[in-house]
């Protein structure tokens, strides 16, 4: 239901825009670049895949979707929420 909120609000031609956000606790073997390279390429290949025709940009301001992903020494949880 987030993604059709969203997508509700725009025209078909708007960029559906994103964020990464990245907390690490006892985590000093990960690296943020590292975490950021990983996430991005699944935003861009599964959304386009599942909505496609829609473009999807990064936008650190005001983003529809924030994609927070922490990690805290073995553990990673990531969540998706909306603006």
């Amino acid at each position: 239901p987030t993604f059709h909120t969203v997508l509700s609000k725009k025209s078909p031609d708007e960029a559906i825009t994103f964020k990464v956000e990245i907390k690490r606790r006892l985590t000093s073997h990960l690296k943020r670049d590292d975490i950021i390279g990983a996430i991005t390429p699944c935003v861009y290949g599964g959304m386009e895949e599942l909505l496609p025709g829609r473009t999807f940009k990064v936008n650190l301001s005001d983003p529809d979707f924030s994609i927070r992903v922490e990690t805290i020494k073995g553990l990673c949880g990531v969540s998706i929420l909306e603006r």
